[in-house]
């Protein structure tokens, strides 16, 4: 019995460490994070109604790169407002106490004059370390960027840059307590198992 325990008891005592990498990239500006940063700021500078479709793409943002998504219309706005939100000042606006379409179809004509474009940049490692009778810990670290820009009728209308440097720590606690009881209950009163598990609470409760 008590070899038995012990060879359960090793493995577990062991735990892993997986590693994970979560990358999306457009290789826009040689996938370089720096370098798409600078090409953003050059476009915010410049005033909003002056810069067109095919300024930015001589820029070097070539809207046909892969992870690039482009929504024109109601779909741009659901996108960008999110659906309950987009769906609730919609049914407001087209409020008209009456079966007149027309509200909503000149609503629907101005909206038709906008698209979006979607450019992500993400590059993010998560690292999990299991230790079977303590904790399971993760840290994230990398980078994860969203570029948007609106245009109406072709033309730069609204752009915005949303950039979150990702660096966090999570713990959490021993998963494996149901098998330390487990030992605590079927060990006789002299097996050192016993001992073992008790010891190994204790350490969970120091840390």
């Amino acid at each position: 019995m008590r070899l038995l325990v012990f060879a359960m008891l090793i493995p577990l005592g062991i735990g892993c460490t997986i590693t994970k990498t979560d990358v999306v990239k457009t290789g826009l500006f040689e996938n370089d994070l720096e370098k798409i940063s600078k090409a953003y700021e050059e476009i915010e500078k410049k005033p909003k109604g002056s810069v067109a479709t095919k300024d930015l793409e001589s820029a070097g943002w070539n809207f046909k790169s892969a992870n690039v998504r482009r929504l024109s219309g109601r779909t741009a706005f659901r996108r960008i407002f999110g659906e309950g939100v987009f769906q609730g000042a919609l049914a407001e606006v087209t409020k008209t106490g009456e079966e007149d379409k027309s509200k909503v179809d000149a609503l629907l004509r101005d909206m038709n004059q906008y698209h979006a474009i979607f450019i992500p940049y993400k590059d993010v490692n998560t690292y999990v370390d299991r230790f079977y009778f303590s904790t399971k810990e993760t840290a994230q670290n990398g980078d994860d960027l969203l570029i948007l820009f609106m245009f109406k009728n072709d033309m730069l209308v609204y752009c915005d840059y949303e950039y979150v440097k990702i660096d966090s720590k999570q713990s959490e606690g021993a998963f494996a307590q149901g098998l330390l009881e487990l030992f605590e209950k079927f060990a006789g009163v002299a097996d050192t198992v016993k001992d073992l598990a008790e010891k190994i609470r204790d350490m969970n409760k120091k840390e």
